[in-house]
C-alpha cells in the first residue's frame, strides 16, 4: 500500500488520506499502536487542532495527515524521539524545518509540501514530550510550568547525551 511512495521524493501527497485499507482489513501498525504507542495518531491530532485553531480546516488536515504517514510509513525513523535517540531526532526535526523553509520560497512556493514538512516537525516535537518524562517533571514542579524544550522559532540545539534545556539534562536509557 505505501512501498510505491519513491523514497526521498519530493512529491510524496496524497498517500495517507488516499490510501484507505479495504473494507474489514486494518493496517497491522493501526492495530498494534494503541498498545506500542502512549501516544498515537489521534493525541497527535488533538494536540495540533488545539494549538493551531486558527489554520484553515484543508492545511490542518494537510498538517494532520503527517501524524499518520509518520507513524505507519516513517515508524522506524529518527522522526520519533523514542528509544533515547534524541540527538538524531533533533537533527531530523532540523532537516525538515530546512525543507519546509525551502517549500515557502516565492521563487519556487509549495503549500502542500511545506504543509507536509511541517506536520513532520509537530510529530517529532509532540512525540519528544510523549517519549521523555519532560511533562511529568512539570507536574512534579521540577521544571516550570509551560518549559518547553526548544523555546525559538528557529532550528533546535543539538540534543546531546547530558545536555541541559530549559533547566533540565538530557540523561539517555538503554533501549529495553
Amino acid at each position: 500500500m505505501y512501498t510505491s511512495i519513491p523514497s526521498g521524493s519530493r512529491r510524496h501527497k496524497r498517500r495517507v488520506r488516499k490510501h484507505k485499507p479495504q473494507s474489514g482489513r486494518r493496517l497491522l501498525l493501526e492495530g498494534l499502536e494503541p498498545r506500542l504507542l502512549l501516544f498515537g495518531c489521534d493525541e497527535h491530532e488533538q494536540v495540533t487542532g488545539a494549538a493551531l485553531p486558527y489554520l484553515q480546516p484543508d492545511v490542518l488536515a494537510d498538517v494532520n495527515d503527517e501524524h499518520l504517514y509518520q507513524d505507519v510509513v516513517g515508524f522506524f525513523g529518527n522522526g520519533h524521539l523514542d528509544n533515547s535517540r534524541f540527538r538524531e531526532g533533533g537533527e531530523q526535526i532540523n532537516a525538515w524545518y530546512r525543507e519546509t523553509l525551502e517549500y515557502l520560497d516565492p521563487l519556487q512556493f509549495e503549500p502542500e509540501e511545506a504543509a507536509d514538512s511541517f506536520g513532520k516537525i509537530l510529530h517529532a516535537a509532540q512525540d519528544f514530550y510523549a517519549h521523555s518524562n519532560w511533562t511529568d517533571l512539570i507536574r512534579e514542579g521540577q521544571l516550570a510550568a509551560g518549559s518547553l524544550l526548544e523555546e525559538t522559532l528557529v532550528f533546535w540545539d543539538n540534543l546531546d547525551p547530558y545536555s541541559t534545556h530549559a533547566g533540565a539534562m538530557l540523561v539517555l536509557t538503554t533501549p529495553r
